[in-house]
Parts: C-alpha cells; sequence; structure tokens
C-alpha cells in the first residue's frame, strides 16, 4: 500500500493507476521465485485528502509503457533542471 497524504496535491485517477502499477511490478518481481502470488487488487494507492484508492490494473501492459515513456522523458531533461 503506497498511502499519499498531501492537502492541496490529490492525486488524479492515472497518477494512482502509476503508483499501484509501480508497486504491483515491483512486488511481482521481487517474490517471483518465492512462489508467493502478488494480487494486482491488493496493490492499492490510498490519497487520504481524497478519500480515494485505487488498485493495480489487472492488465498492466500499457500502463507499464506510459510509465516508460515518463521515465524516459524525465532522464531526457533531468541535466537541464
Amino acid at each position: 500500500m503506497k498511502i499519499h497524504i498531501a492537502k492541496g496535491n490529490i492525486f488524479d485517477r492515472d497518477q494512482a493507476k502509476y503508483v499501484s502499477t509501480c508497486l504491483y511490478q515491483y512486488l511481482d518481481l521481487v517474490y517471483d521465485d518465492t512462489g508467493i502470488i502478488v494480487l494486482p487488487e491488493l496493490c492499492l494507492s490510498v490519497d487520504v485528502f481524497a478519500e480515494s484508492f485505487f488498485t493495480a490494473p489487472t492488465k498492466i501492459e500499457k500502463t507499464l509503457e506510459d510509465i516508460e515513456t515518463m521515465c524516459i522523458e524525465i532522464k531526457r531533461i533531468w541535466p537541464n533542471v
């Protein structure tokens, strides 16, 4: 579970989906060889002030592509910051 506590900066649906998907991907990779099954519906992004929570989608491929695109963009512009 990732808890977001920011009174003036609540997550929108996409941001919460990215967080829960990253959490799922990480746990799935870490526990891959252990026999432990990571369930996407138990990977939660909770936004306290928005009073909302989102689970990782069951099909994460498109979301992971979006995240990868964002990471490439950050890597590209980081030296200029």
